[in-house]
């Protein structure tokens, strides 16, 4: 018997929802909105020069840290 025989369409409808909303934050972390471009640019700064970090810095920083979530199944947002 195979998962989708064992389960509800209830069942079936919560655990397409449950993966919409993941696919969303997903698409979210990786096109952020122009505040978060803001709350980062200014925040981050590199400490050997004192100087902000670039917004595309930040967000190849942000591309490694999505990349390595993906194959962690356990993180959390």
């Amino acid at each position: 018997m195979s998962w989708y025989q064992k389960h509800t369409k209830a069942d079936l409808a919560a655990r397409i929802a449950e993966l919409e909303a993941e696919a969303e934050r997903l698409r979210e972390a990786l096109a952020p909105s122009g505040d978060t471009k803001a709350d980062y640019i200014g925040e981050i700064i590199d400490p050997d020069t004192r100087k902000t970090v670039s917004w595309s810095a930040i967000k190849m920083i942000m591309a490694m840290i999505s990349a390595r979530a993906a194959l962690n199944k356990d993180t959390t947002p």
